[in-house]
């Protein structure tokens, strides 16, 4: 006998068309639990088609009870189940989804359930394995002879806020208080956290970050404390990262991304650092510093309730504002700097600094992305220059950002105080011996008005310089004394 739903898709035949579409894995089953649809995503998680299974109920296919199954959970109570953590073995293969489940009705009668499924396997992968290559990277560091040396300079930034806030960060690194940073993206939240870790007496021991943002919640919460074996299907023994990072210092980066709920489970192992793996009574006293970040104000976060102000507090105790890239404006030259010569050496090139027509730009801009957009903004140039080119011209610059370049070009009207600025900005960088100088004199295209001896003298000056670069032994002061001959 057809069911209700069963001939609902037969008259249209242009639903499971749309179904089949879908990237996310979709269910139906009538009202007996025996599936009359699956779609093609579903086919190819599973390995079977719905000619092999129909007939069967789901509860005989997966092997399943009700409170493990969203569908089952659905069908037995006839009401919606939302973003739950599914976990079930099929074809000899581990399977983690996220799934919403409801009931069906046509006319006012129960004729079924449906869920929508998202595939997690690769994610809970993806970050296991970020969390196990941390652990590699912190006992290669606790190797390495340079574990002790202070890692000041790995924050970068003479601007008087900054500077105040790396020193609060200094300051935090002498007890176990926990630390709250609060910044936009992009504004080295987890670089912050790092060095007050490496400052810290717990050094010795690992740093673990785990950001907090799109992790499910049931997901979210077996990576922070672990997993008994039996807690659910396919489940084994893990530890949680409160016991991996173990004697040292745990980051929580983006924790008003993390659900409510979470967050007070939370709040209880932050308060006598006890954890319990989920499907397990027994309790595992823990010793781990615990550096959180907001990328919001904590206020608002605590006034839109995507944050508990029982755990604010608590994970608060320290409270450090990280400032914006656009709050700190003489750094953008320090920080250039840093990024031409980190990628002058891995990628091999010899750029000297920015061209005339970018300081400005670079000066005024507003860097949306931050220190992080001004990374990734110098990367992209610097692979596009060639070994003719000697500075970051415009046209090196990723397009995406072009408008808002024409934006602030046009009608700007250069400032001497600026390009003082820039003239003076010149550092050394140490592991290729190359000068990086900031506002130099050369734009995309020679002015029409050069006469022809100033061409001369440019295309000479540039020939020095590359004979320069080829040489690298000869002694700075020698160099600057020569090249300042020739400008002048």
């Amino acid at each position: 006998m057809v069911g209700k739903i069963e001939r609902l898709l037969q008259e249209h035949p242009f639903m499971m068309d749309i179904l089949n579409s879908l990237p996310e894995a979709f269910y139906i089953c009538d009202e007996n639990d025996r599936p009359v649809f699956i779609n093609k995503a579903a086919e190819k998680l599973d390995g079977f088609t719905l000619d092999e299974v129909y007939g069967e109920t789901t509860e005989y296919i997966y092997g399943l009870k009700n409170d493990e199954s969203p569908l089952l959970s659905a069908f037995t109570t006839k009401k919606e189940v939302k973003d739950f953590v599914f976990r079930y073995n099929v074809n000899g293969k581990k399977i983690i989804q996220l799934c919403n489940a409801a009931p069906i009705f046509v006319e006012g009668e129960f004729a079924g359930v449906y869920t929508i499924q998202r595939d997690l396997s690769d994610m809970n992968h993806m970050i296991e394995h970020n969390i196990d290559l941390q652990k590699q990277l912190f006992t290669a560091e606790k190797k390495s002879s340079n574990n002790h040396e202070n890692h000041e300079t790995t924050l970068l930034g003479n601007d008087p806020q900054f500077v105040e806030c790396r020193n609060m960060a200094l300051r935090a690194s002498e007890t176990d208080s926990t630390v709250m940073l609060i910044a936009d993206t992009g504004c080295g939240k987890e670089m912050f956290a790092r060095y007050i870790h490496n400052n810290s007496k717990r050094n010795q021991g690992p740093f673990l970050a785990l950001n907090c943002a799109a992790i499910p919640e049931n997901l979210l919460e077996s990576l922070l404390f672990g997993t008994a074996k039996g807690a659910y299907t396919g489940a084994v023994e893990r530890e949680g990262l409160f016991e991996q990072a173990e004697g040292g210092t745990l980051f929580l980066d983006e924790i008003n991304s993390m659900p409510l709920s979470s967050q007070s489970k939370l709040l209880r192992v932050v308060e006598d650092g006890i954890v319990k793996h989920l499907g397990s009574s027994k309790e595992i006293k823990t010793d781990v510093r615990i550096i959180s970040s907001c990328n919001i104000q904590a206020q608002d976060a605590i006034e839109n309730k995507q944050l508990r102000p029982d755990l604010f507090y608590r994970l608060a105790v320290i409270s450090l504002s990280i400032p914006p890239l656009s709050q700190r404006k003489d750094d953008i030259y320090t920080l250039a700097n840093h990024f031409i010569s980190v990628y002058n050496q891995s990628f091999g090139k010899h750029i000297m600094g920015l061209s005339d027509d970018i300081v400005p730009f670079f000066l005024s801009y507003h860097w949306p992305g931050n220190v992080r957009q001004l990374k990734h903004c110098i990367e992209s140039a610097m692979n596009f220059v060639t070994e003719n080119d000697y500075y970051i011209k415009k046209k090196h610059l990723p397009p995406y950002i072009f408008h808002e370049i024409d934006e602030h070009f046009t009608g700007y009207r250069r400032k001497g105080d600026d390009f003082a600025k820039a003239r003076k900005s010149m550092a050394i960088t140490k592991d290729t011996g190359h000068e990086v100088l900031f506002g130099r004199r050369e734009s995309d295209d020679t002015p029409s008005e050069m006469s022809v001896f100033e061409t001369i003298r440019q295309n000479e000056k540039e020939e020095i310089i590359h004979a320069l670069l080829d040489c690298k032994g000869m002694l700075l002061r020698q160099r600057k004394s020569f090249i300042s001959g020739v400008m002048h």
